[in-house]
C-alpha cells in the first residue's frame, strides 16, 4: 500500500513538474499537454477495469495484452515528440492522416468504457453506503453476473467494437475512417 502511494505521489510530482516546464517555456503546448494527461488518466481508469481479466491469462499472453492495451498511449507520446520536433503541416500526408486517425480512434474508443465503468463505480459506491447502514448482509449467487460487472463488460466490449471497426476502416483503405 505504501509502495503504491509512493508511486502515485511520484507520478503527480512528475506531472506537475513537467506541466510547470511546459507552461513556463512552451506555452503553445499547454493545452495538448493537459489533454494528453487527461487521456492517460482516463486510459488508466479503464485499465483498472481491464486488469483483472488480463492477470488471469498466461504470462506471455499477459505481456502482449498489456502492450496492446498501452500501445495507443505509446503512439500518443511518440507522435507528441514528433510534433515537438516538426509541425504537423510538414508531415507527409500518410503519417498526418494516420496519426490524427489513431488519436481520434483512441479517444472515441475510450469514451464508452469510461462511461460504463464510471456508472458501475457509482452503483458500487451507493451499494457500499447501503450495506454500511443496513443490518442485513446481501448474499450473492455463485455464478450470477452482477449489474456492475455487466456494465463494465458492456463498456469494454463496446469500446473494443469501436476500436476494431475504426481500426479496420483505417487499415482497409486510406481515408476510410
Amino acid at each position: 500500500m505504501l509502495k503504491k502511494l509512493g508511486y502515485a505521489l511520484l507520478t503527480l510530482f512528475i506531472i506537475a513538474f513537467t506541466g510547470f516546464i511546459v507552461a513556463r517555456y512552451l506555452p503553445a503546448y499547454k493545452m495538448p499537454y493537459l489533454l494528453t494527461i487527461i487521456l492517460i488518466a482516463l486510459h488508466y481508469y479503464v485499465w483498472t477495469a481491464v486488469k483483472p481479466y488480463i492477470i488471469k491469462r498466461s504470462k506471455t499472453l499477459q505481456f502482449f495484452l498489456k502492450i496492446a492495451f498501452w500501445l495507443p498511449v505509446i503512439l500518443l507520446f511518440v507522435g507528441g515528440l514528433g510534433l515537438f520536433l516538426q509541425p504537423l503541416e510538414s508531415w507527409p500526408p500518410f503519417l498526418r492522416i494516420y496519426f490524427i486517425g489513431i488519436i481520434f480512434t483512441f479517444i472515441v474508443s475510450l469514451i464508452l468504457p469510461v462511461v460504463f465503468v464510471f456508472i458501475a463505480d457509482i452503483l458500487r459506491f451507493f451499494e457500499a453506503i447501503h450495506l454500511f447502514f443496513s443490518s442485513k448482509k446481501k448474499r450473492k449467487a455463485k455464478n450470477a453476473i452482477t449489474r456492475k460487472k455487466f456494465l463494465v463488460n458492456s463498456g469494454l466490449a463496446l469500446g473494443g467494437v469501436v476500436l476494431g471497426s475504426m481500426g479496420f476502416g483505417m487499415l482497409h483503405g486510406s481515408y476510410h475512417f
